[in-house]
């Protein structure tokens, strides 16, 4: 909980051998000296989290690790006085307050493996100088505001990690993702201006455990039917085998942005593609990815009917397709999904009865509403067997309409009996009561019938 600036003696009396140097999580000030100093040992320096400032000093760069992650730093162009080879090999300048085009002497970092600068302002295109880090295994760049396409020489062939989202990158899904990139492990395209269809291309990505390109609102086309080659979605996997660095993800969990921290890489298993206008159907071979966790789809423009061996699914923990044209039953193959604990499948045109002894009965019913011929717990709807018993439906709406409907009809009869009755007893017994010369007359009429001989 360190506050205060740290004293010029100590920058001065750094060494040449430093091996270790951190000092994160404090509230320590100030801008941090321009020194002449070279490192001979490759050190790792942890700075984040603090509340440094100014223009990151080019010795800095001579290090190892550099973290400076969380700061208020506002200028990284004195990268370009770094006149040697950097030994850097992890960079980390995320949630900073630095604006402006990225410098293009990425040349200088040849041994860069990990370069994090998302959550700043940088804007304009990616730098071709960038594609000399032919060693980079996660590049993010998430929550900026770059733009263009996807550059050409975009060619990273070890890259594991890619996040670009909340960008405003255009164009076309590059159809050369599968092919250039083909060890991601995590593709993050989300909340940007791509367009056109998901290409085939996608389906090389063997190695991917999370795939999002939710919010881009132009994708269109179908789910490729490849997608069941996304060999490590079709197993578990240890989590052993991701380096540290690439241990926390943040990600849509749940309805909220989440940073998830460990060596739980269960949970970073998803497909996101919601909030684009894709259309078909979902692919039958999308339940092959039996390691899947997240699964949204939701609002598109997609038909048919859920797959039908949809349960396959068992590590599914949330599964949201709500908002399309869905329709046709919900199978009745949800009870082999235990861990299932989000589900929406409201406003699509499903039908039927919500099957009955599974655990659907257990979400709230706005995960069905907006599926008017749908039925059963726990909606309020009641379902009624239809003429040839052997399907369910809902009779007329619902079964409360039904009977709200029976109850007027009654209410009517009712009324129209009793008010034949009122005007036909005051028509004939109050005009007696009235005109005497009619009550002489018609009590002389029962006289005379009472008095008749038989």
């Amino acid at each position: 909980m360190i506050s205060d600036k740290i004293p010029r003696w100590f920058w001065n009396n750094l060494s040449p051998n430093l091996l270790f140097l951190d000092v994160s999580y404090n509230f320590i000030k100030g801008k941090i000296p321009n020194l002449s100093l070279k490192f001979k040992t490759m050190p790792v320096i942890i700075l984040g989290v603090n509340e440094f400032e100014g223009t990151i000093p080019p010795f800095l760069f001579g290090a190892q690790n550099l973290d400076l992650s969380g700061n208020k730093f506002s200028d990284i162009s004195s990268l370009c006085e770094v006149n040697y080879s950097s030994p850097l090999y992890l960079l980390d300048i995320c949630g900073n307050q630095i604006f402006g085009h990225l410098p293009r002497c990425w040349n200088r970092m040849l041994n860069l493996a990990s370069l994090s600068l998302a959550y700043n302002y940088f804007s304009g295109k990616i730098p071709h100088s960038l594609s000399n880090l032919t060693r980079l295994k996660s590049l993010n760049l998430r929550k900026n505001h770059f733009s263009g396409e996807f550059p050409s020489w975009f060619n990273f062939t070890d890259l594991i990690v890619l996040d670009v989202v909340d960008n405003n990158f255009s164009g076309n899904l590059p159809s050369w993702i599968g092919l250039r990139l083909p060890n991601l492990v995590r593709l993050l395209l989300k909340s940007n201006n791509f367009h056109g269809n998901l290409p085939l291309s996608l389906c090389n990505l063997r190695r991917i455990e999370v795939l999002d390109i939710s919010q881009n609102y132009n994708i269109s086309g179908t789910i490729p039917t490849c997608i069941y080659k996304f060999d490590a979605l079709t197993k578990t996997l240890n989590a052993s085998e991701v380096p540290d660095y690439l241990k926390d993800l943040v990600m849509m969990w749940k309805g909220k942005e989440t940073l998830i921290h460990g060596r739980n890489l269960q949970l970073q298993r998803s497909i996101d593609l919601s909030c684009n206008r894709l259309t078909g159907e979902i692919p039958n071979k999308i339940t092959e990815l039996v390691g899947l966790v997240v699964l949204n789809l939701s609002r598109n423009e997609l038909t048919g009917q859920i797959p039908y061996n949809i349960g396959q699914l068992q590590s599914l923990d949330f599964l949201d397709p709500s908002r399309n044209n869905l329709c046709g039953t919900i199978p009745f193959s949800f009870s082999q999904m235990p861990r299932l604990s989000v589900l929406d499948l409201s406003c699509n045109n499903l039908s039927g009865n919500i099957p009955i002894g599974t655990q659907l009965q257990s979400f709230p019913v706005s995960s069905y509403e907006g599926n008017p011929y749908l039925c059963g717990d726990p909606l309020k709807k009641k379902c009624k067997l239809s003429n040839n018993n052997n399907s369910i439906a809902v009779e007329n709406g619902t079964e409360n309409e039904g009977e709200n409907q029976d109850r007027l009809i009654v209410q009517d009869l009712l009324f129209a009996i009793s008010s034949g009755f009122i005007i036909g007893f005051w028509g004939i017994f109050g005009s007696l009561l009235l005109f005497k010369r009619w009550r002489l007359a018609y009590f002389k009429f029962l006289r005379n019938i009472i008095e008749k001989p038989l």
